[in-house]
C-alpha cells in the first residue's frame, strides 16, 4: 500500500517507531485505550487496522471500517481476532443497526469527508444513549498560523466551529495533542519567510534541499510531545481531541 502522509502503515519504511506520524498515531488510541474495557466499539476510518487491535487487547468487541478495500484486505491479514473484525463501510452510511456501539473512535477523519453531516448523523445513530464518540481533527487556526497545508483535506474546523456541529447532539470534554511551541522572535520571521517562499514557488531558489530542511526543522513550531493531555498550553495545539458523550 502507498504511502501518502495520511495513513500510518507500520512496516512502512516512512513510517517507523521514531516518526512523528507513528507517535501520533499510536498515542491518539493509548488514549482512547483507557474507556473501551469491556465495551463493543466501532473504529471509523480504521486504515490497515494497527489501532482497532490496540483498542480490541480491552474492549469486548471492535468492528474496524474503512474506504478502503486494501487497507481493510491488510488489516483482515494482520489483525483480525475472535474480538476484532473489519470490513469495508463507507462512513456516511454505515452498515449497523441504531444503538450498535459503546463507543466510536474515529481519528484524523471528518476532514476528509465532504458530507460530514451525514458523518455525524451517523455515528450518532449507532452509538447507544448515553455512548462515547472519540473524535480528533486538526485545528484550523493552528494549521493556518504554522503554514499547513494539506491537499486531502476539504474542509478543517476550528475548536468554535467543531463544538457548534456537535453540542446539540454531545457533551463535549476538549483535549490536545502536539503542542505548539513557544517560537522567538528570529524563528517567527524565518517561519514567515518559508512560508512566502514555499507558497509562491521560491524556495527551491533560495537554498539547497539540506538547508531548507535545516530551516523547516527550526521553525516547525510543535513540540515533540505526542502524548493526549488536558488543553492547557496557552500556545495551542495542533490536534483537537474531543470526547463527545450522547445526550439524547
Amino acid at each position: 500500500m502507498g504511502y501518502t502522509g495520511e495513513r500510518l502503515i507500520i512496516g512502512n519504511e516512512k513510517c517507523g517507531p521514531q516518526t512523528d506520524i507513528y507517535q501520533e498515531h499510536i498515542a491518539r488510541y493509548k488514549f482512547a485505550q483507557q474507556f473501551v474495557e469491556n465495551k463493543t466499539v466501532m473504529d471509523i476510518a480504521c486504515g490497515t487496522g494497527y489501532g482497532a487491535k490496540i483498542l480490541a487487547d480491552k474492549a469486548q468487541e471492535v468492528w474496524g471500517g474503512d474506504i478502503s478495500e486494501e487497507a481493510i484486505k491488510i488489516a483482515k491479514e494482520k489483525y483480525s481476532g475472535e474480538n476484532v473484525h473489519f470490513r469495508v463501510m463507507d462512513a456516511s452510511e454505515l452498515p449497523f443497526d441504531n444503538n450498535s456501539f459503546d463507543l466510536v473512535v474515529s481519528f484524523e477523519t471528518i476532514e476528509h469527508i465532504k458530507d460530514y453531516k451525514s458523518y455525524l448523523f451517523e455515528i450518532k445513530r449507532v452509538l447507544k444513549q448515553g455512548g462515547r464518540l472519540i473524535l480528533s481533527t486538526p485545528d484550523k487556526r493552528i494549521t493556518r498560523r504554522l503554514g499547513i497545508e494539506n491537499k486531502f483535506h476539504l474542509k478543517e474546523f476550528n475548536k468554535k466551529e467543531l463544538a457548534d456541529i456537535l453540542k446539540n447532539d454531545f457533551k463535549l470534554e476538549f483535549f490536545g495533542q502536539r503542542p505548539v511551541a513557544k517560537m522567538s522572535l528570529k524563528q517567527k520571521i524565518l517561519q514567515q519567510m518559508y512560508f512566502i517562499y514555499k507558497r509562491f514557488g521560491g524556495l527551491g531558489r533560495l537554498a539547497s534541499k539540506e538547508r531548507r530542511e535545516k530551516i523547516g526543522r527550526e521553525i516547525e513550531g510543535l513540540e515533540k510531545d505526542f502524548e493526549v493531555r488536558e488543553e492547557k498550553n496557552e500556545q495551542g495545539y495542533l490536534y483537537m481531541i474531543i470526547l463527545a458523550d450522547r445526550n439524547n
